[in-house]
């Protein structure tokens, strides 16, 4: 699920939130199709949910950001 400029990966009962920003040249990051993986759309960096490089040209990982679990059960993202 996309969010802005943050992307939310549910792993079971846990959330992983990763920045949207392709680490090649900033643009964002998409869900591809069937939702395996996330794809650029300027030059076609491929990452997998953990937000490790796939297929470049992007050579470094998306960046993790934290995720705050509130008393109500809901989450909210850190802001950058």
């Amino acid at each position: 699920e996309q969010r802005g400029q943050v992307v939310l990966v549910r792993e079971g009962e846990a959330v992983r939130a990763l920045s949207a920003r392709c680490t090649h040249l900033g643009c964002t990051v998409g869900v591809a199709e069937g939702g395996a993986s996330l794809i650029c759309p300027c030059h076609g960096s491929e990452y997998g949910l953990d937000g490790a490089v796939l297929h470049g040209p992007a050579d470094e990982a998306l960046a993790e950001l934290e995720v705050e679990h509130l008393e109500d059960g809901s989450c909210r993202v850190v802001p950058l």
